[in-house]
């Protein structure tokens, strides 16, 4: 880690606001919260044709608990997770050939953010793992990455979100958990998109993309609420009109 990232001034603890997802804390980000039946019906899945069918599709899930998501837990180390990934793995269907820790990092959760220079621009980046868990026990995760670039003389500031594998236990699918990470995927997103554009100077432009690929319909319909609530959070500070900051329409950079 270098000691820059810790006094970033696009990363600063007082941007994130208090009812929001994300947490600054020791120079990275982190995160703990519920994930219940409000916040599923308020994300608006797309599934079905009418909001009938959405109704009925998230009533299957309002008789369990809210899904407590963690971001790199320090309750639950990157070591027990893999174990529990290879525990999880012996249930999987036979034609299921996936690398199930490709959205981890190597040795250790990035607990914090670190500066360096990437194609000579100043770079903000940090490898998040979203942790379901049914009361103490796992049963999903989802990685992503982030990546925040400042350049003053330009007068522009991007943000690039990269989403990996999204991974639920083969026990405990079709229980809505999938659809309960994309959610918190997606307010890490929005927050991450609402502290830059606090965070920037008036006239900045900003430039936002979604990365991914596809393995599945699953992981293309995880990607698509994602990328909804970046537009959906866009227009909103948008109306804001807040010192001139212009934020570019979100770039859509995915495919199978």
């Amino acid at each position: 880690m270098h000691v820059a990232a810790l006094t970033s001034p696009l990363l600063r603890p007082s941007l994130f606001a208090r009812t929001g997802f994300l947490r600054l804390h020791v120079g990275g980000l982190t995160a703990s919260a519920c994930v219940g039946s409000s916040d599923r019906q308020a994300a608006c899945p797309s599934v079905g044709n009418t909001f009938d069918d959405i109704d009925k599709f998230l009533e299957r899930f309002d008789g369990r608990e809210p899904t407590r998501i963690k971001i790199n837990p320090r309750g639950f180390s990157l070591s027990r997770l893999r174990v529990w990934l290879a525990e999880a793995e012996q249930f999987k269907a036979t034609d299921e050939a996936i690398s199930v820790d490709y959205g981890l990092p190597k040795q250790t959760y990035d607990y914090a953010a670190v500066n360096e220079t990437v194609d000579g621009l100043p770079t903000l980046s940090q490898h998040l793992v979203l942790v379901a868990f049914d009361g103490r026990s796992p049963v999903g995760y989802a990685g992503m990455t982030y990546s925040i670039t400042d350049v003053r003389r330009e007068q522009h500031a991007g943000l690039c979100i990269e989403l990996h594998l999204v991974y639920v236990d083969p026990r405990r699918r079709g229980e809505g958990y999938g659809l309960d990470l994309s959610v918190a995927v997606s307010w890490a997103a929005r927050d991450l998109l609402r502290t830059l554009y606090s965070g920037v100077r008036s006239g900045t432009r900003i430039s936002s993309t979604l990365e991914g690929d596809f393995e599945s319909k699953g992981g293309e319909a995880f990607y698509d609420q994602v990328f909804d609530a970046l537009e959906v959070e866009r227009d909103l500070l948008l109306g804001v009109d807040r010192r001139r900051v212009d934020i570019d329409e979100i770039e859509y950079e995915a495919g199978w």
